[in-house]
């Protein structure tokens, strides 16, 4: 009975099944303790499967009874690898080739062993002389693929890997692994059908699932992930891996609610696992609920401490939050677990950079580009951090890969002419397109007549309430309002351009912008004097804009009325609302709780009409405003602004770095927080100067 056992054993490892060679040796020794080819095959079966321990004291067993052949060397090799002797193991396996030297199996460890001490040559002469001697041993095949892919050298390791199927078409792990291979290799549409074949073969393996979800995520085949991820729950309803991975696809979808219940399952599922917690963290951030997030990220952490993806995206919220130091700890941490995790990177490079620190931030954003060179959302962060520092050719690079990022896509347009690289176009026709909320239209404005001076024919597509104030101030170009499908007018032109990609072929920094004329949008000159005639009672005419309806930040940059008390009770001006939206009830209680009247114009409505709102700034002597789209319509009429500005992330690369001018309007002073959140010594230098302007009116 007992070798009939063995035999079962040595076929069991043969065709890599060892769990039944493993079980097979237990039934020996159970009647026969002092079978020492028992407790040798024993130590290869639990060496295979990663069970060290066990398989360290059979080979102790085993040695008790006889010397150990080289074979077992090997496995003795192998325990040691595992726990980082990798002197020892060397040792031994040059003992155990010595004595075997055609034994494919003693390669195979040696080239694994030279691998992990780094001598890629070596191990690529020991996986060669493996295969010299086992040719068709599918499993080696499948080890020297890896061992390919991990050199980056993704063709040969595909090839090793279809060997390693064509020899066992059967292994689940060999085409997994051949689409691992492909899908690092950018083959996307090769990795789709080996992923599919694996899951063919292995339905009810949930981590193929979630692979093939991950990569279709990750090159925005966001609709096949959704499938495949709707299909793994349906399969594996107790999955809950298969719920995360879900759960982040929906949340690429913007489906927040239904992200969140996702991982919520994910939770119910596998509580005492992080990943369901740190999903509903990811949901919880998008939905804006962001304390509760706060609490969620901090459930993954106490159950998985280390988790680089957790610290990192709580480190993201609490800088969010305003705990910027806390948040940068946390994601320097996490840098510090994984420095080669381009995600990890490139939150402690966004939390740097609200922390001050643009240094480190740019060090943390560059690192990710170089060990990920496609990541869009580095290379724009680089970009976006070159252009506040006021490097608008370097940084037009990276913000140009705006388009790769998915919050993006409402903005931009499928025009079919080539994009304009920024070479002398004079006498050919551009179509210059707004790719951004009209305050950031209405700023890009400045540089169209850099286009026209230059001999460049327009076409000017923006926001349909910026028509006419576009129109009259570039009265030789076309301009028509952004619409689907789009204005005839549009398909004139032989070259396109973006308005947030103008910068960067225009300027090379601050000192190109255009300084004069100092206004270049225009107002109706005669209804602004109507306007003034209506408003002035003598006293100096200041517009106010205080709120932002920016959906992630508006609260960040925006203040209370009551905030503005310092300002509205400085006598000798008559304040003017300026503020788009209605703020009636808001101003009504203001006005009831403090004596102070803010004038409500009715006819004029900003939501509705750019060139009204253009009409009643104009007929003001100053405008005092947070960063919002009526700080950019004073800067571009030349009428004198104050703008406030928030710190932090809410601020725009726009407003460059520590100016108290601003190059894109000549007329327009900046007064900046030097806190996050922090507005008191802001309004206090805003009334500060508003007091002596008034005084010396």
């Amino acid at each position: 009975m007992t070798p009939a056992r063995l035999a079962d054993a040595r076929r069991h490892l043969a065709v890599g099944d060892a769990a039944a060679a493993a079980a097979a040796c237990r039934a020996v020794l159970a009647d026969h303790g002092d079978d020492v080819e028992a407790w040798r095959l024993l130590a290869s079966a639990t060496i295979t499967q990663g069970q060290v321990a066990e398989a360290a004291d059979a080979l102790d067993r085993a040695a008790a009874l006889a010397p150990l052949p080289p074979a077992s060397l090997g496995d003795l090799a192998a325990v040691r690898l595992r726990r980082g002797d990798l002197d020892g193991a060397a040792a031994l396996l040059g003992e155990a080739l010595a004595a075997e030297p055609e034994d494919a199996v003693l390669w195979r460890r040696r080239a694994i062993l030279d691998e992990r001490r780094g001598d890629v040559a070596a191990a690529e002469r020991a996986y060669a002389e493996a295969l010299r001697l086992a040719p068709d041993d599918a499993a080696l095949h499948n080890n020297h693929g890896v061992f390919l892919r991990h050199q980056g050298r993704h063709d040969a390791a595909a090839a090793a890997l279809r060997q390693a199927i064509a020899l066992d078409p059967q292994r689940v792990e060999y085409r997994a692994n051949l689409a691992g291979t492909l899908r690092m290799d950018g083959r996307t549409d090769a990795a789709w059908t080996a992923y599919r074949e694996a899951i063919a073969l292995g339905p009810l393996r949930e981590e193929l699932r979630v692979a093939l979800v991950a990569m279709l995520r990750e090159v925005g085949r966001t609709a096949d992930a959704l499938a495949v991820a709707t299909e793994a729950v349906g399969i594996l309803p107790s999955s809950a891996l298969a719920h995360v991975a879900l759960s982040a696809t929906l949340l690429d979808l913007d489906r927040g609610e239904e992200a969140l219940a996702a991982a919520q399952r994910a939770v119910a599922l596998a509580p005492d696992k992080a990943g369901g917690w740190l999903h509903a963290g990811n949901a919880l951030r998008q939905l804006g609920r962001l304390e509760a997030a706060v609490e969620s990220y901090r459930e993954a952490l106490a159950r998985a401490p280390d988790d680089v993806q957790a610290l990192s995206n709580l480190g993201l919220v609490l800088m969010e939050t305003g705990q910027v130091e806390a948040g940068r700890e946390l994601a320097e941490r996490a840098i510090g677990l994984a420095p080669r995790n381009t995600d990890a990177l490139h939150v402690a490079g966004a939390v740097a950079e609200v922390a001050g620190d643009l240094e480190a931030a740019e060090r943390h954003f560059r690192e990710a580009i170089r060990l990920r060179p496609g990541f869009a959302e580095a290379q724009f962060s680089l970009g976006w951090l070159q252009l506040s520092q006021g490097q608008f050719a370097e940084g037009q690079r990276g913000f140009d890969r705006r388009w790769q990022l998915r919050r993006f896509a409402t903005w931009k347009r499928d025009f079919p002419q080539p994009l304009w690289d920024g070479a002398p176009i004079p006498g050919r026709r551009l179509l210059v397109w707004g790719d951004h909320g009209p305050g950031d239209q209405i700023m890009y404005a400045r540089l169209l007549p850099m286009l026209v001076a230059a001999g460049v024919l327009l076409t000017v597509e923006c926001e349909p309430r910026l028509v006419p104030l576009i129109a009259r101030a570039l009265p030789g170009a076309t301009v028509v309002p952004r619409a689907d499908p789009p204005h005839p007018a549009t398909a004139t032109a032989e070259l396109q351009c973006p308005t947030g990609s103008l910068l960067g072929r225009l300027c090379r920094g601050p000192a190109d912008l255009p300084r004069l004329p100092t206004a270049h949008l225009k107002a109706n000159a005669a209804r602004a004097a109507e306007l003034r005639r209506r408003y002035d009672d003598g006293r100096l005419l200041v517009g106010l804009s205080w709120h932002s309806r920016h959906p992630a930040i508006g609260d960040e940059k925006s203040l209370q009325l009551a905030d503005w008390l310092p300002i509205l009770s400085i006598p000798g001006c008559r304040f003017v609302s300026v503020q788009y939206g209605d703020h009636n009830v808001a101003m009504g209680e203001f006005t009831a709780a403090t004596g102070i009247e803010i004038l409500h114009d009715p006819a004029v409505d900003p939501l509705r009409d750019f060139a009204a709102a253009a009409d009643q700034i104009a007929a003001l002597d100053l405008v005092i405003s947070i960063s919002n789209t009526a700080a950019h319509l004073a800067g571009a009429l030349a009428v004198p602004t104050w703008t406030l500005l928030s710190t932090g992330r809410s601020l725009f690369w726009y407003w460059l770095r520590d100016r108290t001018d601003c190059p894109w309007y000549p007329s327009m002073r900046l007064i900046r927080q030097q806190s996050r959140g922090d507005w008191t010594p802001v309004i206090a230098e805003a009334a500060a100067s508003l007091a002596e302007r008034a005084a010396r009116r």
